[in-house]
């Protein structure tokens, strides 16, 4: 295999290492936020961390006592580098949130 053949498996696969996002684990005081059932036009589960709100991508892994009130957390989690859309109301249109994925979830 030649010289530059090498070097284009190298880049080829730096470049889809790249394109996984960054897998870092944040740590954050938050507010966890239920804001209804699907079913019934509401909008789940949606963290504010700093002011920012977002949506996790697992909130079925959210321990659904929590539905109740918002919560203050502590969150360890993943930005995902994308939108997650919900559609919930009677919006025609989805809203479109900034995503995470919850590492945990504790209460203080």
């Amino acid at each position: 295999m030649s010289s530059l053949s090498n070097l284009f498996i190298a880049f080829l696969l730096i470049s889809l290492m790249a394109c996984e996002g960054d897998t870092t684990t944040l740590k954050a005081s938050a507010i966890l936020t239920w804001k209804g059932e699907y079913a019934l036009d509401g909008c789940g589960f949606f963290i504010t961390i700093d002011g920012k709100e977002y949506k996790p991508d697992n909130e079925t892994t959210i321990d659904p006592i929590h539905k109740y009130a918002s919560t203050l957390v502590e969150v360890e989690y993943k930005l995902l580098n994308k939108k997650i859309e919900s559609s919930c109301g009677d919006s025609p249109d989805p809203i479109s949130t900034d995503g995470i994925n919850i590492v945990s979830l504790r209460k203080y």
